[in-house]
């Protein structure tokens, strides 16, 4: 009769517990895990999975010694497990793991932070890709850290000064020490207000002109800094000379004359100049009509029919009525039209001139009567002269 083992992890292997309803061997070295039998596929887990009482054989791992924990193992120093050990790694690179070494990539005989299986002890070097610097270079002026002493052109540099106001003059308390003049700084520091411009007073009338100064005033308005009689808070006099620096000469104090050219004391209204007292050849007078005859002018007596205007009036005397004619207006005061009546028949002239003596109406009166339209004048005065004769018009609307 068979004898029959239990196999409580039902792996098809049993225990070397006999059982009435078992399987018929007892080699599972393990019967509570179904993944311990004799047929299991050893894997690296310090266990015996295929129960040939050997443990992680053909599969443990072999690792290197790292004493100097630069990464790189020791060839001659090994140890087999499943994973790495502390002091341990996967290769056996180092060229010596009692000491780290380093590589040098550009060459000066120091190396720089990355380690090597078999590069050079020293690390000195702040940046293996430049050969120039390295612990044992010499610092120049080059915004560089040659030396690798964490200070950059230290006692090569020069020293620069913030001109905060761009005027040329720098703060002598705000400094920075650089190879070349950054922007922003200036090579003095001159400056006695570095927040505002300050401006030349070379006169010394409390106003600068256009030139910066280190140590100036705060105002570029003096026009003239050679005189201080010459400034903006200066009085204006009349001399040809913009004593207030307001851009104007002798505002206000200068008299408008007019060329007198036939000397009888009436000038010209087109010919004229300001001045701050009388010109030769020039008078305060524009009135005169003709300024090349100084026998015409306002005050000329006027002669009749020599179809000349003697006293600037804007009329030719002449002689032509034979008997006085005597006019009516009506309405007077007029808004809209007005009429002229005459006791005849007789012709004449009709002016009608406004209060500044304009004459803004002309025509010839040729029957006993004529309408004037007044709907466009301005409520007022008006002078209506009708050959020898002057008559007064009120205008009202």
């Amino acid at each position: 009769e068979e004898l029959l083992y239990e196999d409580l992890d039902n792996d098809g292997f049993g225990s070397e517990i006999q059982a009435a309803c078992g399987v018929d061997n007892a080699i599972d070295c393990d019967d509570a895990s179904s993944a311990i039998n004799p047929t299991a596929i050893e894997i690296c887990n310090d266990l015996d999975e295929n129960c040939n009482q050997e443990v992680d054989e053909g599969v443990v791992n072999v690792y290197y010694a790292d004493i100097d924990a630069d990464g790189f193992g020791n060839q001659n120093d090994v140890v087999f497990a499943c994973e790495v050990p502390a002091g341990f790694v996967t290769n056996a690179d180092d060229c010596d793991d009692s000491m780290a070494t380093y590589i040098d990539g550009d060459g000066d005989g120091q190396g720089g932070e990355i380690m090597s299986a078999c590069g050079i002890a020293s690390t000195g070097d702040c940046n293996d890709a430049n050969a120039s610097v390295n612990e044992n270079a010499i610092e120049v002026c080059n915004g560089i850290d040659d030396n690798c002493n964490v200070e950059v052109d230290e006692g090569v540099g020069f020293n620069y000064y913030a001109d905060a106001d761009n005027d040329g003059f720098g703060n002598l308390n705000a400094s920075i020490v650089a190879c070349s003049m950054p922007s922003g700084y200036v090579e003095n520091g001159f400056d006695c207000d570095d927040n505002m411009l300050l401006y030349t007073d070379l006169d010394m009338d409390g106003y600068g002109g256009q030139n910066l100064d280190a140590c100036g005033v705060s105002t570029n308005t003096d026009c003239f800094d050679f005189d201080d009689t010459v400034n903006p808070g200066a009085v204006e006099v009349c001399d040809n000379v913009d004593q207030n620096c307001n851009g104007l000469v002798d505002e206000g104090l200068l008299i408008s004359l007019f060329q007198d050219s036939d000397g009888d004391s009436y000038g010209n209204a087109l010919v004229t100049i300001e001045a701050c007292e009388l010109q030769n050849g020039y008078v305060l007078d524009s009135t005169d009509c003709n300024d090349l005859d100084a026998t015409i002018n306002p005050g000329a007596t006027e002669v009749a029919d020599n179809a000349i205007d003697e006293n600037c009036d804007g009329q030719i005397a002449t002689i032509v009525i034979e008997h006085e004619l005597e006019v009516f207006i009506s309405p007077n005061p007029a808004s809209e039209i007005v009429t002229l009546s005459t006791n005849g028949t007789q012709e004449g002239k009709v002016q009608v001139f406004n209060m500044n003596g304009q004459l803004i109406f002309e025509s010839m009166l040729t029957g006993s009567s004529m309408k004037i339209e007044v709907g466009h004048y301005s409520n007022g005065l008006y002078l209506i002269k009708i050959a020898n004769k002057k008559y007064s018009l009120v205008v009202s609307h």
